[in-house]
């Protein structure tokens, strides 16, 4: 069974009148020279928390590698 809300008033709308706005700004994904380390679930950058789950994971040479999945 699916109900269906009705559709919210036009912005024009006295229904809207005083209403919260919100904005929040897009800002542009920062560059990140990964430093990646083992955890006990995956690995995880030190620098910008960038984390993979998983199991196989290796840091060589500063790169992050997993072994149980191939590379494409």
């Amino acid at each position: 069974m699916a109900n269906k809300l009705p559709p919210l008033p036009p912005s024009s709308d006295r229904w809207w009148k005083g209403a919260r706005i919100e904005s929040i700004p897009i800002e542009p994904i920062r560059k990140c020279e990964h430093e990646f380390e083992l955890t006990k679930d995956g690995a995880k950058c030190m620098k910008c928390n960038l984390e993979f789950l998983g199991e196989g994971f290796e840091v060589q040479d500063g790169i992050l590698r997993n072994s149980k999945k191939p590379a494409l």
